[in-house]
């Protein structure tokens, strides 16, 4: 999936409408017809970013429309709610590479009167897992919650290499944290926890396990 197409409001590239311009602010309604084109592919987009990105630990493929206009002008290029983590990769314009971008800033330069569709890649460093020590880094676990997908509840394991403060949190696809499961002092060794997500919404959510200089991020499936 590269980019996502509603046939009632036209195509939907990022976070520009197909004309090229900035999706206004949404606010925190759901409702009016206004939003009805975006919120319709909303899921699926965050989906695709954060599950390649921070799940497969992959590089994501966005495609954007640029309007010419009749002025030099550099163009931040921000797909997530965490861009900070993300760079460019690799930019192709008219199929071919195109190197006028800054990558950690995710910049696009774009000379007066050009315009068209671009392929953006984008990547990000942000590690899946973090090991303290080389010593160490076997004995720190998140496993995959089971069942996944689930209703209404799932099981999450894990393995912490030692004693100490540990933090096991949901987040939604916006990077919001919906539900805190876990947050004090454990012993090393394995443990488990069930998930009871009875009162959220149907979706792709993540749980991200912290201990010491530990942390890991795993994606999992409610269906309702």
């Amino acid at each position: 999936m590269k980019y996502f197409v509603d046939h009632t409001y036209g195509e939907i590239y990022a976070d520009l409408f197909s004309n090229g311009t900035t999706i206004p602010a949404w606010g925190t309604a759901k409702g009016n017809g206004s939003k009805a084109g975006y919120h319709s592919i909303e899921t699926g987009y965050y989906a695709y970013l954060y599950g390649n990105l921070f799940y497969n630990d992959n590089p994501i493929e966005l495609y954007y429309k640029i309007e010419p206009v009749d002025y030099n002008r550099e163009i931040v290029l921000s797909p997530l709610a965490i861009n900070s983590q993300l760079s460019i990769k690799e930019v192709i314009w008219d199929n071919e590479p195109y190197p006028n971008y800054i990558s950690d800033t995710r910049r696009l330069i774009v000379n007066a009167g050009v315009g068209g569709k671009i392929k953006v890649i984008f990547e990000t460093d942000y590690p899946i897992s973090v090991p303290a020590s080389e010593t160490l880094a076997p004995k720190f676990e998140l496993s995959q919650n089971y069942p996944n997908p689930f209703n209404p509840s799932t099981i999450i394991r894990y393995t912490i290499p030692e004693a100490g403060n540990v933090s096991l949190k949901i987040y939604d696809v916006l990077g919001r944290e919906v539900r805190t499961l876990i947050n004090k002092e454990l012993n090393s060794g394995e443990h488990e926890i069930e998930f009871d997500a009875g009162s959220l919404s149907s979706g792709i959510y993540f749980y991200n396990l912290k201990t010491g200089n530990f942390t890991s991020t795993k994606k999992l499936i409610l269906l309702k």
